[in-house]
């Protein structure tokens, strides 16, 4: 590194600058500062030096002090050393960043979602100070840029609302040195917890009497997120057929299926939909 200047203030008030002298080696430089003779006033009074310093590359340097007085050899000679670091460079971004509970771009029916991944490091010599976090709509997003979670953290738990184009979580790093690494994201998140709604269900258009057991049925339905998916059918309610594709269009089935008979009467035909998220 190399120091720009030097300033000391004496009891009287008066601001003095200092130059220095740079002698040669290898690495940083090595800096000789002559102060002249401060005026010694008392044991208890302090002399306060204060300097700015440059330093032209990343990393971690030792600023030492020695003092030493020409009038008082008696003295001794007294140093201090300080570790000072200088780290222009961004963390790298999270790695691993993925989901334990939702798989990106598939529906759940469940708001409780948890992300995780590999701890964060910093190439710089500052170090981690923290993580930020963010849950955006619709598309990925930038975290804010003050750390909301540790530095050590590797997993998150958050509830993620119903929506029809899905959540995005957002993680980025922050260093010591207020650095920030480029954001991660994971997403959509899609979630869906509602049922499907049953609009309409009709038997031969309709009809009031059939004399056959096979019938055309159409139904329809409705549902807030995901979509229709699949429809069931059952003659009894309680026994149900496979999962057709959802239509609007007429299907013939068979009264005799799914929990019916052959017997004449008053009957009854169920119909129920399942959403994309399992609902």
């Amino acid at each position: 590194f190399s120091v720009v200047n030097m300033q000391h203030r004496s009891v009287d008030n008066l601001l003095r600058t200092y130059t220095s002298t740079t002698l040669p080696g290898t690495g940083d430089s090595l800096l000789n500062w002559t102060l002249g003779n401060i005026p010694y006033f008392a044991s208890s009074t302090h002399r306060n030096l204060t300097w700015s310093w440059r330093k032209a590359t990343n990393g971690s340097s030792s600023v030492c002090v020695r003092l030493r007085s020409d009038n008082r050899p008696s003295a001794g000679t007294y140093s201090t050393c300080r570790t000072l670091c200088v780290d222009g460079t961004a963390p790298p971004a999270i790695l691993n960043l993925k989901s334990s509970t939702h798989t990106a771009g598939v529906w759940r029916n469940s708001t409780a979602f948890t992300a995780t991944w590999t701890k964060a490091t910093d190439t710089g010599c500052a170090g981690v100070d923290g993580l930020s976090y963010s849950l955006t709509y619709a598309t990925a997003g930038t975290p804010s840029t003050t750390p909301n979670l540790s530095a050590v953290t590797t997993s998150k738990s958050l509830t993620v609302p119903n929506s029809t184009s899905g959540y995005y979580f957002n993680l980025r790093v922050k260093d010591r040195s207020t650095n920030l690494s480029a954001t991660r994201s994971y997403g959509p998140i899609k979630v869906d917890t509602t049922k499907p709604v049953v609009s309409s269900v009709s038997i031969n258009s309709g009809a009031t009497y059939t004399t056959s057991t096979s019938v055309s049925v159409r139904a329809s339905g409705s549902d807030s997120y995901s979509g229709l998916r699949y429809m069931q059918y059952s003659m009894n309610g309680s026994t149900w057929s496979g999962h057709y594709t959802y239509s609007t269009a007429a299907r013939t089935i068979l009264l005799t299926n799914w929990g019916g008979s052959t017997a004449e009467g008053l009957r009854r035909v169920y119909v129920r939909f399942r959403d994309n998220a399992g609902n």
